[in-house]
């Protein structure tokens, strides 16, 4: 079933009309009526809004739209992984009121120009579908997946792997996050906050220096990366 058909599927069993999901999620009645004719993909935050309103987990619109979209990326843990054990393909339950089997555990790969540096551009679906560890899915319920360009991480994070993130997770020291500077640059480093200055450092076999800020200049965090997926066939 496509995510269209989800999200038709639900509207009807919770008896509502296509302008009820509008208000209900903050958008327009031609919005709704696009994604169950498939014309266009809910973002992120209106899918959290979706499952919200029909009283199911998230991941029921991602796992039901794989067999659409036909694009699922799967690879080995690298380094950064979560160290319980758990295989890439285990499969966790849907949250209590789902509608539909359980299915292998899945986050949306996203577009945030380039992740080393680059123009800014906010998060889209780009109709892809990451998958990961039940047990981090069911720890970070958000979190959202992205390809990996540049070297600046190369160590633990090399070009063409892809990081899973999670946007609700405060930076913590020595953690590797995804920010937005103050030029609208998007860059993957480690975090380090002192009492005055926070430093953010590339892990990389490349020479990078250090990007110190002072005071109170401003950054944007994305998320805090909580998972590294190297592709198969970058083993």
């Amino acid at each position: 079933m496509s995510m269209r058909d989800v999200i038709k599927t639900l509207r009807i069993q919770a008896g509502l009309e296509q302008e009820d999901v509008a208000q209900a999620v903050g958008v327009s009645r031609s919005s709704v009526s696009h994604w169950e004719r498939g014309a266009t993909q809910p973002r992120h935050d209106k899918i959290i809004a979706l499952a919200k309103l029909f009283g199911v987990h998230e991941q029921v619109f991602f796992d039901e739209a794989d067999d659409d979209a036909g694009d699922t990326v799967q690879g080995s843990p690298a380094v950064a992984a979560a160290p319980d054990g758990l295989p890439l393909n285990d499969v966790r339950p849907l949250a209590e009121g789902a509608v539909f089997a359980a299915a292998p555990a899945t986050v949306p790969l996203v577009t945030l120009g380039r992740v080393h540096a680059g123009a800014f551009s906010d998060t889209d679906l780009i109709g892809r579908s990451v998958e990961v560890k039940a047990s981090l899915l069911e720890k970070h319920p958000h979190a959202q997946a992205v390809l990996v360009e540049g070297d600046c991480m190369s160590r633990v994070c090399p070009e063409g792997s892809i990081v899973i993130f999670d946007p609700d997770l405060e930076p913590s020291n020595g953690h590797i996050v995804i920010v937005e500077t103050e030029d609208h640059q998007v860059l993957l480093r480690r975090w380090n906050r002192g009492t005055k200055t926070l430093m953010l450092s590339a892990d990389s076999y490349a020479p990078y220096d250090d990007i110190v800020i002072e005071g109170d200049e401003p950054i944007r965090v994305i998320g805090q990366v909580i998972d590294v997926i190297v592709p198969n066939d970058m083993l």
